[in-house]
């Protein structure tokens, strides 16, 4: 089973050296948004999810880790 690794999306934020408010910015929402996605308190829509593995350079299926049951 495949399961969305939130913690990835703080990571390669902080690995490219941009704040909450430069990600906002760009998916048009609060600094406040981003932490809950971050933190998996909101789940990321589709189309946000590829805007923001554009803006980090990473494929879309790198945020998705192998669950061992």
């Amino acid at each position: 089973m495949l399961v969305f690794d939130y913690g990835m999306l703080r990571a390669c934020r902080r690995a490219i050296q941009l704040k909450q408010s430069d990600v906002a910015q760009v998916l048009h929402c609060t600094a406040a948004t981003i932490s809950n996605i971050e933190n998996g308190k909101v789940q990321l829509k589709a189309d946000d999810l590829a805007c923001l593995a554009e803006l980090y350079q990473q494929n879309v299926n790198d945020f998705y880790v192998e669950r061992l049951e």
